[in-house]
């Protein structure tokens, strides 16, 4: 390991938490990326996930450690389906106001990066340990902000880390006052390839192909009509980049 400071990115393959990604390696953090799988219908993100992944990898061998994956599924079992169909079916919006909310998601992940981040500090003798959380104030495109991507969620929960008298450990959110249109200006600053990331919460197949080498093979374009996609192009015209929408994703789907 190249320093003796880790942050622990949950890493979705979006472009907060890419970006975030990418300001951790500039601060000279190792980086050890997290990628959750909780039945989310966008498994196209884990595509994305692994182009990011692999790009930064090139850049910063020594900084960029493996992808850990994680699948949640067969942990929450059934309520993943009770899950799916209350969103489906609007229930989840009707009583959320927020139509892609999952259930206490990001507190989830962030237990998840704790446990694997101390694991790996205490075998690697690390003495500092972060854990980075990709959140912002959304706009007015949403109805509401989620409960845990509020700073009031990142204060809170780094007040309940503190209590671990074994190693120093805080939570890394330099976006959490502020908003997408930040993080979109950091991506340039950053050279994150933004045309990597998958932000859209309805991917839509554009093409479906198939070769005696890759097998089956679809590509995937946002919708350009949900919440992340209108919130991600609204932000980007504030940040003065007008093609952050113009991205597809390529999946090898024998390979999954």
């Amino acid at each position: 390991m190249k320093n003796n400071e880790l942050c622990v990115v949950s890493h979705s393959g979006g472009l907060d938490s890419s970006t975030l990604f990418a300001k951790a390696l500039s601060e000279g953090k190792t980086v050890l990326p997290v990628n959750f799988n909780y039945g989310q219908k966008n498994i196209v993100e884990m595509t994305a996930q692994q182009n990011v992944w692999k790009y930064f990898k090139e850049r910063f061998p020594e900084q960029v450690l493996d992808t850990i994956i994680i699948d949640f599924t067969s942990i929450i079992g059934d309520a993943i389906g009770t899950f799916q169909k209350n969103r489906d079916n609007g229930k989840a919006e009707e009583s959320t106001e927020m139509t892609y909310y999952m259930p206490s998601r990001n507190l989830l992940f962030m237990t998840m990066s704790a446990v694997i981040g101390e694991i790996l500090a205490n075998d690697q003798d690390i003495t500092k340990l972060s854990l980075g959380l990709g959140i912002h104030q959304h706009s007015d495109i949403y109805a509401k902000d989620y409960w845990d991507i509020s700073p009031q969620f990142a204060e809170r929960l780094q007040d309940l880390l503190s209590l671990n008298d074994n190693l120093e450990v805080s939570i890394y959110s330099p976006y959490k006052d502020g908003m997408k249109s930040e993080i979109i200006k950091d991506m340039q600053k950053l050279n994150v390839p933004f045309g990597a990331t998958w932000t859209c919460y309805n991917p839509q197949l554009l093409n479906t192909t198939g070769d005696p080498v890759h097998g089956t093979i679809e590509e995937y374009v946002p919708c350009l009509e949900c919440e992340a996609c209108l919130e991600r192009s609204s932000q980007a015209d504030i940040a003065g980049v007008t093609d952050i929408n113009e991205y597809c994703v390529i999946v090898y789907k024998d390979k999954i």
